[in-house]
């Protein structure tokens, strides 16, 4: 406002706007009521009117001490008014923690790796939620299930009582009398064969304390002449062994009446020699004057005493009893997986009954082996159980004072249905012979396939295991001109079974003359027939049987 002075002459003065020197240094005065008054050294945003400031409550503040609790903090008006006094804090209780805290931002690693902000809250107040993250969800039932269907020795042995039973009476009838013996037990691969044995070697300590028992894998042997060495070791020591053992020595320890001595031959058909003089050396042994020793032989082939030992026949006290393994049908697949899932209580959740139906009926048309379906089964939940760990699902965060629980109603886990053990038995436990699905072209030509036929045909004609190459590529080149196929020469022929023995179908001796080399099939002939029998040209080749010679 203007002002007018004593002077008639009117003048009228304006304020000089500071600049921001002048109002940092408060140079100049405040005109108040006529006053003239030194600027207050306090900000403008604090400078208010006296009467506001004398009816102004003071609100506790909060504020973190250096343990970082919160705690409160009283000013006065005198203390407001003068910044240069320190604040003092007041005693507060440990009662005083139960007020609320503000929530302040965090930060912290997602599963990701990256970082990011996560807004934590008191759990100690009434209406605080609780934090949530996103976290992997917990297989802990497929793991269960897993371990469930291995496929090692079993506590409980199902569907082979009939077995057992004559497994036990054999070592009851030899054991107790000290009385000498053999027993052959054959089957095909994962049928019960050496888990029966050990079953009931394990079952029977008290008759078997007083023997010493050999247990010898022939796989684990590079030659046949081998197992003589081994034999000896397990008899005295490495140490005690010498360095070559004859089979003099050896017949000589197991005619001596000292000890009743159990001899378990794992994989006896691997002991095949040129005139088979090593079988016949051990089965003679217990047939030895004052020999204790009683002989267990187990194979895959069923007519090892007819087919490679005739001469056992003729001699009625080195003849082995006879013992056969079946393969599993499906209801005793299905019966024995349903067995191992009522240890786990999510077995039946996870595992659905139909896709058990689906693996027994595949694995019994091929081969029977219990060891293969388990296999098929335990694949085919670890499919489903990666797929299941990489979902996400939102869980509470775990804290020192709520730590992380299991929810008590968990989440229903996936079931294992039959296109999961479809794909396995496709993917991994597939015929080599035959393309998986979504294959268009075959995995092996049709000339392949026809050597592989013609080589199965020979095999059931004459009984037996190996054919030479020469009447093989005859019989081969016979079935050609029957069914009005291009044939090979004998290069050609030899070329395509070196490719069938690099894929592991067939096994090559070789021989100094071409036409004698032996060769061997590789794979089990009920998957070959499993493989061909939709095969018109090929199943029809199988049914005509051998070519007449002309």
């Amino acid at each position: 406002m203007p002002r007018v002075t004593r002077n008639s002459q009117t003048k009228i003065e304006f304020r000089v706007r500071k600049t921001r020197s002048q109002q940092k240094e408060n140079v100049g005065t405040v005109e108040t009521r006529g006053k003239q008054t030194p600027a207050s050294t306090t900000s403008p945003r604090k400078r208010r009117d006296a009467t506001k400031v004398e009816t102004q409550t003071v609100s506790p503040k909060k504020r973190k001490n250096n343990r970082g609790k919160p705690e409160d903090v009283v000013c006065s008006d005198t203390e407001n008014s003068d910044p240069k006094k320190k604040l003092t804090f007041a005693n507060q209780d440990e009662s005083s923690s139960e007020a609320q805290e503000t929530p302040k931002s965090s930060k912290k690693k997602n599963n990701k790796g990256k970082t990011t902000d996560a807004t934590s809250t008191s759990t100690n107040s009434p209406g605080a939620k609780q934090m949530l993250s996103l976290a992997r969800q917990d297989g802990h039932q497929y793991s269960k299930v897993r371990r469930a269907l291995h496929s090692s020795h079993p506590d409980n042995l199902i569907c082979r009582e009939k077995e057992i039973a004559e497994i036990r009476s054999f070592l009851l009838n030899h054991l107790p009398k000290e009385k000498p013996g053999s027993l052959y037990i054959s089957g095909a691969p994962g049928t019960g064969k050496t888990a029966c044995l050990t079953r009931i070697m394990l079952e029977m300590k008290a008759e078997i304390r007083k023997c010493q028992v050999i247990f010898i894998n022939c796989m684990a042997l590079k030659q046949a002449q081998d197992i003589f060495q081994k034999i000896a070791v397990e008899l005295v020591g490495e140490e005690k062994c010498p360095t070559k053992v004859t089979q003099k020595s050896l017949e000589e320890e197991f005619a001596s009446p000292k000890l009743t001595r159990i001899l378990i031959l794992d994989e006896m058909d691997q002991l095949e020699s040129k005139s088979q003089e090593i079988l016949y050396t051990i089965f003679e042994w217990p047939s030895l004057p004052k020999s204790k020793l009683v002989l267990i032989g187990i194979a895959n082939a069923l007519d090892l005493t007819d087919r490679i030992l005739p001469r056992l026949q003729a001699r009625p006290k080195c003849k082995p009893e006879l013992l056969h393994f079946a393969p599993y049908t499906r209801d005793q697949i299905v019966k024995i997986i349903q067995d191992r899932l009522t240890v786990v209580e999510e077995g039946n959740s996870i595992l659905d009954t139909s896709a058990i139906q689906f693996c027994a009926r595949k694995v019994s048309a091929m081969a029977g082996d219990m060891r293969k379906a388990l296999d098929i089964c335990r694949r085919a939940v670890e499919v489903v159980e990666s797929g299941e760990r990489k979902q996400q699902i939102l869980q509470p965060v775990q804290t020192a004072e709520s730590p992380r629980k299991r929810p008590e109603t968990p989440p229903k886990p996936k079931k294992v249905g039959i296109s999961q053990i479809a794909s396995v038995v496709a993917e991994v436990y597939g015929s080599r012979l035959v393309a998986g699905p979504g294959v268009e072209q075959p995995t092996i030509p049709l000339q392949q396939k026809l050597l592989i036929c013609t080589f199965l045909l020979m095999t059931k004609e004459r009984n037996t295991k190996e054919v030479v190459l020469g009447k093989f590529h005859d019989t081969y080149c016979k079935i050609c001109t029957r069914q009005k196929v291009s044939q090979l020469g004998q290069e050609d022929f030899l070329g395509l079974c070196n490719i069938l023995e690099t894929r592991g179908l067939l096994g090559i001796k070789r021989a100094k003359d071409t036409r004698m080399m032996k060769v061997t099939l590789k794979i089990d002939e009920k998957e070959v027939d499993y493989a061909l029998q939709d095969k018109t040209l090929l199943s029809s080749i199988l049914q005509e049987g051998m070519p007449t010679t002309s």
